[in-house]
């Protein structure tokens, strides 16, 4: 049975009873018309480039007609889902603008997730179509019977010509920019599937506040390798490019020796980047150029890195702290040197950022509690936020969301007087030792700035005495380094920097972390490993 517009969306756990948020004061009203602004100041000018092929926007605004109207040829129509699993480049961009100008709602499928969960993740969402490359639709063959509302698979062949031989119009139709656009899961590999809904306003707003106000290098040539399947990544990069009539440049690998000669290449000035590629670059021996902004998301930049990279560069990366909930960036640090250290940022324009304790309540300045975020509620851009719609079929979940007008993160923190975020850590990552909190990110940042470890993860582990221990993971910065004289040095500075309680009580010297495609270590995966360990 083919998954129609009505198909499910019964059951979808959207919230009801939310106030309709007010129009992005700058820019379009929804991604559907992402192009225009490019279209009528830069038509012959790169708006979208990979390894193949070069789009201006003149040809990517008919490159996306063409998609929409094979889109509606497979069956696509508003509220139809469509997962795609595709490497990074203009295919997926292509066919991601398309399905918003269609009215259906997209589901990114991360092509790092194994065959079987794809297809569990496509059967949650219902989806009638499946995009990908000749790889994904060839892993998704022996599982094709488990997603029983598919009707169409697309493939997506890395030329370009899946779409030279359509030659039917497409008619622009009328988009509700609030109905739902996208289904963003988080799962990973286990536990039951979490489909983070949002709307092609929720969606827009991040990425045209970031413009109108001139944020995160918003003007420059913005290069792209994270995985664009994380509808996350689409928004820091090609939405905000094309609101900004720049060019969206797509890599496909995001190890530095590929990258390196990319981003010289293709004339990169601006990306975004997980810790690991940051503390990469900062040790090349000739960095790239023009490069102008960085923005680091994903985990904790620590300090003797930033360092390192503003004197190779000769600018501050920008911290960045978001969630897909968000959706996205929710605050950064522009780029400042005097930011205060350990510090996410301040709120983009459109975002009120609250700390708050159990019952809801209002925390002031200094105080820690959950990092809560809603609209803000003075200038042109109050009340545009809105809190996400809610959690694809799962109404217990979207009615906790309904519960409050503000978006609990499940990340705990404080604010200063001037407003500056610091996040301690995730609700569900503390550490109670000995009934005592323990945040594994204060252990993280005092390990962090030894200068022979690149990367450091700390997770519980169960104690009969204590309830849990601290168990760290270390990733060093050369692989030939005695790892016991590693940790004996760890365990000194943090000694030295640390109440005692706080102080790792387990070691391990690992190279390198394991990672999920966005950059995050897997923390699951370590957890499982320190059982082993114990």
């Amino acid at each position: 049975m083919a998954a129609t517009a009505d198909d499910g969306m019964a059951s979808a756990g959207v919230t009801e009873g939310r106030p309709t948020p007010r129009a992005i004061p700058e820019g379009p009203r929804d991604i559907a018309s992402v192009l225009d602004r490019g279209l009528a100041h830069a038509a012959d000018e790169e708006a979208l480039v990979d390894a193949t092929r070069r789009y201006s926007y003149r040809a990517l605004d008919a490159a996306v007609d063409r998609a929409a109207a094979l889109l509606v040829e497979l069956g696509a129509d508003a509220g139809v889902r469509i997962a795609c699993s595709a490497p990074n480049g203009c295919d997926i961009v292509i066919a991601f603008l398309a399905a918003q100008r269609v009215g259906a709602i997209w589901v990114g499928l991360n092509r790092a997730l194994p065959p079987r969960e794809k297809a569990r993740l496509a059967a949650h969402a219902g989806a009638a179509i499946f995009l990908g490359d000749a790889a994904a639709i060839s892993e998704l063959a022996p599982f094709r019977a488990d997603v029983p509302t598919l009707t169409a698979v697309q493939e997506m062949d890395s030329a370009g010509t899946w779409l030279r031989d359509v030659d039917t119009s497409f008619s622009r139709r009328p988009i509700d920019p609030h109905a739902i656009a996208a289904i963003n899961y988080t799962s990973g590999t286990t536990g039951e599937p979490k489909g983070i809904l949002h709307s092609q306003h929720s969606l827009l707003t991040p990425a045209a506040a970031i413009t109108a106000f001139g944020l995160t290098g918003a003007a420059s040539r913005r290069g792209v390798f994270l995985p664009l399947t994380i509808t996350n990544v689409m928004v820091v990069g090609p939405l905000i490019a094309f609101l900004n009539a720049t060019a969206c440049l797509c890599a496909q690998g995001a190890r530095i020796d590929e990258l390196l000669p990319w981003l010289e290449a293709e004339r990169v000035e601006v990306f975004s980047a997980v810790s690991a590629i940051i503390y990469d670059l900062a040790r090349v021996e000739t960095p790239p150029s023009p490069l102008k902004a960085v923005l680091s998301g994903g985990a904790p930049l620590s300090l003797p890195s930033a360092r390192r990279f503003q004197e190779r560069y000769g600018f501050w990366v920008t911290n960045t702290y978001g969630l897909t909930e968000a959706p996205t960036i929710v605050t950064e640090t522009r780029a400042r040197g005097d930011a205060p250290e350990g510090s996410s940022g301040l709120a983009l324009p459109h975002i009120a950022l609250t700390i708050r304790d159990e019952r809801g309540e209002k925390l002031p300045a200094g105080a820690t509690g959950e990092i809560c975020v809603e609209a803000t509620t003075e200038g042109p851009w109050a009340g545009v936020y809105t809190p996400l719609p809610g959690y694809w079929r799962d109404p217990a979940r979207s009615a906790a969301l309904a519960a409050t007008p503000w978006l609990r993160t499940g990340d705990v923190g404080h604010l200063d007087e001037a407003g500056w975020l610091f996040v301690s850590d995730r609700k569900s990552e503390l550490i109670l030792r000995g009934g005592s909190n323990v945040y594994p990110q204060e252990i993280i940042r005092v390990i962090e700035t030894h200068p022979r470890v690149a990367a450091c993860a700390v997770v519980g582990v169960p104690d009969e005495r204590l309830g849990e221990r601290t168990f760290a993971f270390v990733q060093p910065a050369d692989a030939a380094q005695d790892e016991d004289a590693l940790v004996t040095e760890l365990r000194a500075l943090c000694k030295e920097q640390l109440a005692s309680y706080k102080c790792p009580d387990l070691w391990r010297v690992m190279n390198p972390l394991p990672r999920n495609p966005g950059g995050k270590v897997i923390l699951p995966e370590l957890r499982a490993l320190a059982l082993t360990l114990i």
